[in-house]
């Protein structure tokens, strides 16, 4: 492949490229020692590299060759300029003169051994070929996503699936998301937590889908523990979100649940940008009294919320930035156990009970950090003060008692399968419903 230079009528100096038959190397038989190998590749996905790093403008992309073998690869600031407009996704490339370097990043887009790193060497040119393999999703199935073995929460991967519960978003004043639940064909379900910028992408198309079957693809996701359950979520630019793509893959997919009666029910009903429906639809809710009796698993149950108090003496706690768990502080530094890191600073996190009562009992409930952030609207260290006073970790704010005490809400609670627990200890909450319509329409008419 070389580069030859010619003048246009600007006046300015145009590249072309001609290919000159090059020997292409498989992704597999690449070598570190070299660096003037050429292979031809399709894009997958390219999107701006190291959120991390603010003053990083990298491209990262990732290839795969005629073999289906992928392979990350990493565009300098430097060449964003003279490459960025020319990659596009889907596009083949014959790329020549880049760096092979062993595959250390933390968030690996590919699992080879292996990623390239261009330089001011590397030559690039789209082609045409109609035959060359076109895989641009790496799905992994709910049941191998939902393992608990060796959970990798470094490498991305893509999930298909029908939205079943649209979530509603949270903000906070350092981010947003929403969570959404998504059904595979066989009716297993994942929650995926969609963040930030991807936000916005998921509303606008999830607008323009209405009197359809809701198919979603999450592109470049990646697997993470949250109590005690196996979630996905977004990260950052890498990752892409669509619905009822034009893709083969979709269409693939709505074949196989055509005759499936219950996706059929699932047809989006977008009322003023919030679908009421999924989760909620035909909601069946237990009574507190009920509780006493039940057995492991979930189940939903109203309350109106008549107090709150601190959970062991506190109503937040400083957690790990990375995994979210409870630290240790020594020595001014942060220590988790959960992922046996040690960090300069921690997140305050809302941990603390609500009192509930509905028409036949009353109980304890645990919130963690997402739920009372939906319910208060606010995160932590929006009530710890200013002015240099900073509220007690012991005693409630006066404010989030004026908040809450009076709200009816929907609690999702999860229950142990011995239920001398709850003697001594709370439910725990996973998920809380407060919007309006949902609340309205199923509140106890005897409440």
């Amino acid at each position: 492949m070389a580069a030859r230079n010619s003048d246009n009528s600007d006046g300015g100096t145009m590249i072309t490229y001609e290919i000159m038959a090059p020997f292409i190397t498989c992704v597999n038989n690449l070598i570190k020692a070299i660096t003037n190998s050429t292979i031809k590749v399709r894009c997958v996905r390219a999107y701006q590299g190291f959120p991390e790093d603010k003053d990083d403008k990298s491209l990262e992309c990732v290839f795969h060759d005629s073999k289906g073998t992928r392979i990350q690869a990493t565009f300098p600031n430097n060449l964003v300029q003279n490459f960025g407009n020319i990659l596009r996704e889907g596009g083949i490339f014959c790329i020549k003169n880049f760096f092979v370097r062993p595959n250390t990043l933390r968030n690996k887009a590919s699992n080879h051994q292996f990623r390239l790193l261009m330089n001011v060497k590397t030559e690039m040119v789209e082609v045409n070929d109609h035959r060359f393999l076109r895989e641009m999703f790496d799905f992994k199935s709910f049941s191998e996503v939902s393992q608990y073995e060796n959970v990798d929460d470094s490498s991305f991967f893509d999930v298909i699936g029908v939205i079943t519960g649209p979530g509603r978003v949270i903000s906070q004043s350092k981010y947003r998301l929403i969570e959404i639940e998504i059904s595979d064909e066989n009716h297993n379900k994942l929650f995926c937590t969609i963040w930030e910028s991807n936000v916005d992408l998921y509303l606008d198309q999830l607008k323009k889908i209405e009197g359809t079957i809701p198919i979603v693809i999450i592109q470049f996701c990646k697997r993470n523990l949250f109590r005690g359950e196996i979630r996905i979520s977004t990260h950052f630019q890498a990752s892409k979100v669509v619905i009822n793509a034009d893709v083969k893959e979709v269409k693939d997919f709505r074949m196989r649940i055509r005759e499936d009666s219950r996706f059929v029910q699932q047809v989006s009903v977008i009322q003023g940008g919030q679908r009421v429906g999924g989760e909620y639809d035909d909601l069946q809710l237990k009574s507190l009294e009920d509780l006493s009796c039940l057995e492991e698993g979930s189940c939903w149950v109203f309350g109106k919320i008549d107090s709150v108090e601190c959970h062991y003496g506190e109503w937040y706690f400083l957690a790990c930035k990375t995994c979210v768990k409870k630290v240790r502080e020594v020595d001014n530094k942060f220590n988790c156990s959960g992922c046996t890191k040690t960090h300069t600073y921690a997140v305050k996190r809302f941990k603390f009970v609500v009192n509930v009562v509905d028409h036949t009992s009353n109980a304890s409930l645990l919130l963690w950090d997402r739920e009372g952030s939906q319910l208060l609207g606010r995160n932590v260290t929006d009530f710890l003060g200013n002015g240099g006073q900073v509220a007690p970790k012991n005693s409630i704010p006066s404010l989030i008692e004026e908040i809450l005490v009076g709200q009816k809400v929907f609690f999702k609670l999860q229950l142990k399968n011995h239920i001398e627990y709850y003697r001594s200890y709370p439910f725990t909450v996973n998920k809380v419903c407060n919007i309006s319509k949902v609340v309205d329409k199923y509140t106890p008419k005897d409440f």
